[in-house]
């Protein structure tokens, strides 16, 4: 089974933006770089994932997801926007932090998992994650635990 842990990019991105494809590019393009993907194709599956239903999950937390043939293993980047993105959340309310989970589009079962992981992780950490001052010291700090 993956590990949100050992998935997880150790450095986390502070968005300074307000728009959702501009959020969502700059999380792709860390995901694309660590597991060797082109970003472009990464994108667009993202995207085309997001049009059918909105991975902000309420609470000012989103998980955008995707399985992607080529994928050879699992990945996930975390996002912070301070002002919040419109993202079409299941509250309404803005999006402030995101989780990005890439996977291997054979291993739905490990998918299923690293997903189920990556919500009860911004469920419960969300809140610590998104009033720290040094987001990247507040990760290392966070994953010690899991």
């Amino acid at each position: 089974m993956p590990s949100l842990a050992l998935s997880l990019d150790p450095t986390p991105i502070d968005l300074d933006t307000d728009d959702r494809t501009a959020a969502l590019r700059a999380l792709v393009d860390v995901a694309a770089a660590r597991l060797d993907l082109d970003a472009e194709r990464l994108l667009a599956a993202v995207l085309e994932r997001e049009k059918l239903l909105s991975t902000g999950f309420g609470g000012g937390a989103a998980m955008p997801h995707v399985r992607l043939q080529g994928a050879r293993r699992f990945g996930a980047v975390l996002g912070r926007a301070r002002r919040g993105v419109p993202f079409d959340a299941a509250d309404g309310e803005p999006v402030r932090l995101f989780l990005l989970v890439v996977g291997p589009e054979s291993d739905r079962e490990g998918y299923r998992k690293l997903m189920a992981h990556g919500a009860r992780f911004l469920k419960a950490e969300g809140p610590r994650l998104l009033e720290a001052d040094d987001l990247a010291a507040a990760l290392a700090q966070v994953l010690q635990e899991y």
